[in-house]
């Protein structure tokens, strides 16, 4: 398994470069930024939900076992009406939620949601995301939801650190964060030209692996 320490001291070593230790860990962190919210088979999530009837404001997915937050940010959020039929419901922004909820009485089957991170506040969970889920309009009855979601994979700060990043995604991260040196720090055209096409090459690899890995298993909330 790859560590965060072991991408930096490859990519060091394959550009011939010494003295870019700052350079190469931003890059690494602009690569990942680049591809964490990309549907892949290994950072994908599901969920359910049953809501309470006048229930408005519900938990995030969460695994207080585990090192870092569950949920990173919804793919998209659908509602099962009757037997096999299912609604997509519509994404708020906090200000549309806020107005559509000027009125606390107004109840009825939901069709949009709002998500809503909130302040870490404990030094165990500063690892953790933390949120909510808001249903609008409130539900009036039990509703089974199903959330898709990007999953948080945690931090990459400590040499000694790994996940998703250095391990299943290690060669596309590596060739974009080698691409981001040549175009921004060593400048130049043509390796960040080839390292373009090698990390379209990793990104081809993975599409592969998408379409033969088996759709996310069901994630078992702490709601």
């Amino acid at each position: 398994m790859a560590t965060y320490g072991a991408m930096q001291a490859r990519i060091a070593r394959e550009i011939k470069r010494s003295g870019l230790t700052t350079d190469i860990q931003a890059a690494i962190q602009t690569a990942i930024r680049a591809y964490e919210t990309r549907p892949f088979y290994f950072n994908q999530g599901r969920a359910t939900l049953n809501t309470v009837a006048t229930v408005k404001i519900y938990g995030l997915p969460s695994d207080p076992t585990a090192a870092a937050g569950v949920f990173k940010k919804m793919r998209f959020l659908r509602l099962q009406r009757s037997g096999s039929s299912w609604q997509e419901l519509l994404e708020y922004t906090r200000d549309e939620a806020l107005n559509a909820d000027t009125n606390d009485n107004l109840t009825g089957v939901p069709d949009h949601y709002f998500v809503e991170f909130l302040p870490k506040t404990t030094p165990d969970n500063d690892r953790a995301t933390v949120g909510q889920l808001w249903l609008l309009p409130i539900p009036n009855d039990s509703f089974t939801l199903e959330l898709h979601y990007f999953r948080e994979m945690g931090p990459l700060s400590d040499n000694g650190d790994e996940n998703v990043w250095t391990n299943e995604a290690e060669a596309l991260i590596r060739c974009r964060a080698k691409r981001e040196l040549y175009t921004h720090v060593i400048r130049d055209v043509g390796e960040a030209q080839k390292f373009t096409m090698a990390e379209q090459d990793a990104l081809r690899d993975i599409s592969r692996l998408n379409t033969m890995a088996r759709a996310p298993g069901r994630l078992q909330a702490n709601w």
